[in-house]
């Protein structure tokens, strides 16, 4: 599912690899970007390196007081910032695929925020390299929607007792 980021607030949890992906190709389609994470210096220095804003974690809820349009969670806490500081209505991703629910997710869904699982940026990535490795030769669309599929089937059997 397609979400445009051009001139869009994004909020993003983190400051490791996959939050400085995610920097990268948010800044690349024109997204306004802060990134928050515990340790200020590895969030400043991401921020430096793609000329937006990086702040310790302590910060939030400033950035909550201030507004955001999407809310990113690339670190592994099953609750990084305060429940208060997710914003009602917004669109929250957690990039975490397992589980597929998690305490971050839910607080979002209780405020009615729009949800973007870890799996589905997972798919979307698998389908990717899959269409560069083999392109013309596979209907993109059809691709994405087998490894939903499975990736769902995958959770679930992972999600059982």
């Amino acid at each position: 599912r397609e979400c445009p980021v051009k001139n869009k607030q994004i909020v993003l949890i983190g400051a490791g690899g996959a939050a400085r992906a995610i920097a990268h190709e948010a800044t690349r389609r024109g997204a306004s970007l802060t990134i928050v994470n515990r340790d200020e210096q590895k969030a400043e220095l991401i921020a430096q390196s793609f000329h937006c804003i990086g702040k310790g974690l302590e910060y939030m809820s400033v950035f909550a007081k201030a507004g955001y349009d999407i809310l990113i969670n690339s670190t592994s806490l099953p609750l990084p910032i305060a429940s208060s500081d997710i914003l009602p209505s917004t669109i929250v991703m957690d990039i975490k695929t397992k589980p597929k629910e998690n305490l971050f997710l839910q607080h979002a869904m209780e405020k009615g925020c729009q949800i973007i699982y870890g799996y589905q940026m997972f798919v979307e990535q698998a389908a990717e390299q899959f269409h560069l490795w083999f392109k013309g030769r596979l209907n993109l669309q059809e691709s994405k929607r087998i490894l939903e599929t499975k990736a769902i089937e995958s959770l679930s059997r992972f999600e059982k007792p």
